[in-house]
This record gives structure tokens, sequence and C-alpha cells, in this order.
């Protein structure tokens, strides 16, 4: 079975500790930061743009960027039932999440940035399960081929909470 085939496969289990590989380049989990936000507020202030900057050196240490990932949540967490944020709480976490992406893609120079409002809801798949887990897994993917690995989920979920968005580097070697 050819590189590809393999790492399709791999990507498709999304197995712990496993890297794929297409193009003999290994894409893995680099460095995170979850990023604190006042009440209210989607400013970035000098201490998240310092850690941006710490977190975008270290990614490009360690190999090149592929892509940054941000998850980002309003003031108040997505409620149990079915009901939904406000407008307000969503419109809050989508303009945190692009307050980070607009200071990632500039000054910083980071080809591609994905961006999560976790003050959304996600796709029937995770409404149906109902869980703060099915709900994130279902919302957090990289692109159409590649879905999340546990370690990339295991950061989201550790680190989201409200008043924070969470801003994760996916390096090649």
């Amino acid at each position: 079975m050819n590189k590809i085939k393999i790492g399709f496969l791999l990507t498709a289990l999304a197995l712990p500790g496993i890297s794929y590989d297409t193009k003999a380049e290994t894409m893995r989990v680099g460095p995170s930061v979850a990023i604190s936000f006042e009440a209210g507020k989607a400013a970035l202030t000098i201490d998240s743009k310092a850690q941006l900057n710490t977190l975008v050196q270290d990614a490009r240490a360690s190999g090149k960027i592929d892509e940054v990932q941000i998850a980002a949540w309003s003031d108040n967490p997505i409620p149990a039932d079915k009901k939904q944020l406000s407008k307000a709480d969503r419109k809050l976490a989508q303009r945190r999440a692009k307050a980070l992406q607009d200071y990632l893609k500039k000054p910083l120079n980071v080809p591609s940035v994905v961006v999560h409002n976790m003050a959304e809801r996600s796709t029937w798949l995770g409404r149906m399960f109902g869980t703060n887990d099915a709900e994130l897994k279902s919302e957090i993917t990289r692109g159409p081929n590649a879905p999340m690995s546990q370690e990339e989920f295991r950061v989201f979920r550790d680190n989201g909470k409200p008043k924070t968005a969470v801003v994760l580097a996916i390096v090649k070697d």
C-alpha cells in the first residue's frame, strides 16, 4: 500500500499519536495558547499579541506552519439543551476569532488560519449527541480529508472555555 493510501486510512481513523504522510511531510500538532479576553471585549491586548508572537515563533522553529486553528468562545457557555446562545454572544466570539485571525495573517504572515466560532451550534451530529465533546469534535476539523486528531481535540477541550480563544498551530516536518 502506498504512503497516500496509508496516510488517508490513518487520518480517517484519527488514531492518537499517528501522523499522516501524503507528500513526504509529516503533519503534527504544534504549540498552542489560550488567549483570555475581558468580558464583552474582542480586542487583543499587548500580552495576547506577545503570546501569539511566541506561538508563531515556536511553531516555525519546530517546522513549517501548515495552518493555525482558532476556536473562539463568547462570554457564556453553550446551553446544554437545544437552545442557542444569543446573537450578541455569537457575534462576540466571531469578533474575537477575527481579531486573532487578522493579527496572525498580518503582521505574523501565517498563510492559513481556520476559524471556529464555538458560540454557534455545530452540525446535526453535534446536536444529536448534545455533549460539549461532541459539539467541539464535530465543529473542528482540518479540512475535508483530515479529521481532527485526538491530540488536537484534547488541546481545544482542555483549554477552551468562555472568555477564551484557543490558538493551535499544525506544523509540517
